[in-house]
């Protein structure tokens, strides 16, 4: 489901990855990871998930789909990060999962431009449950209506579980940079994290929804915390330094690790510009409502 989170992690408990989106950006899932909030996607990209979840209804209806329904699975990583999902048709003998192309689109699954998410995703289902897994195809006409359907089966995951970590250990080294300037891997569909890219807003995306505008409000305030709470370190650090250094009773100082501190005055000194008008930002948190005790 394009709604859920890509990486969820509580209250500094078990880290969960999403398998459907294991496969996809690595900078995505970086920022994930730091916590920061998925934008739900543009309406015609909801579009597209929409007529997937139809596909995958008809299939059920016509027999095409056999067992239990969205089984949940996990694969542990290590002892506190666990991929999770859930398979679109779980029997005890195989999986079957179920993938819905357009005309143009038709082929081998291997060629769509989805197979590096699609393979990822079927790999953690198999590794979680030693089953082989069918990759149902079905061609969506431009009504919706499902017609054609081909199967793909695979009795060894396509990605091993060696590069399953790898690639999870991979996002959680990246998560502790700073992804500024960090660029996007190529993906289907706009980032759900686009508001932390440098760059004009039009260059990113040209129209912003009300839901979106409060997840930028939400974020907006979050860093403005964050910042406040880094300079303030910033300062405590910076006055601790030149408190030492004056201890020393020198302006320059050099540590046994080869570190160099100065410490240097400036003048004050007074100066008389015009400032130019400017627009400023103030986003103000909604009032959180009293507890009436009920």
């Amino acid at each position: 489901m394009s709604d859920r989170p890509i990486v969820v992690n509580e209250g500094g408990g078990p880290i969960y990855y999403r398998a459907s989106a294991l496969g996809g950006c690595l900078r995505a899932l970086a920022l994930a990871r730091q916590g920061y909030e998925q934008l739900p996607p543009p309406a015609q990209m909801q579009k597209v998930f929409d007529a997937g979840h139809e596909a995958e209804r008809q299939a059920w209806v016509k027999g095409i789909l056999k067992g239990r329904a969205q089984e949940f699975c996990q694969l542990q990583i290590s002892d506190s990060i666990w991929v999770t999902g859930h398979m679109d048709a779980w029997t005890p003998y195989r999986i079957q999962e179920l993938k819905s192309q357009s005309e143009a689109e038709w082929g081998p699954i291997e060629l769509s431009d989805l197979w590096n998410r699609y393979k990822y995703q079927v790999s953690v289902y198999m590794h979680a449950t030693n089953l082989p897994c069918d990759i149902i195809r079905v061609q969506r006409d431009p009504s919706g209506d499902i017609t054609r359907q081909a199967t793909q089966t695979f009795d060894t995951p396509p990605v091993s579980l060696v590069d399953i970590r790898q690639r999870i250990f991979q996002v959680e080294l990246l998560a502790r940079k700073d992804l500024t300037e960090v660029e996007c891997n190529p993906v289907e569909f706009p980032c759900p994290f686009y508001y932390t890219h440098v760059g004009k807003p039009e260059e990113i995306r040209e129209n912003v929804t009300d839901k979106e505008a409060s997840v930028l409000a939400r974020e907006y305030q979050r860093l403005k915390v964050e910042k406040a709470a880094m300079e303030g370190r910033v300062k405590t650090a910076r006055q601790a330094l030149l408190t030492w250094i004056e201890g020393q009773g020198k302006n320059r100082v050099k540590l046994d690790d080869g570190w160099l501190l100065t410490r240097y005055e400036v003048k004050g000194k007074h100066v008389e510009y015009d400032r130019e008008g400017y627009f400023a930002l103030r986003v103000t948190e909604p009032k959180k409502e009293e507890d009436d005790g009920g």
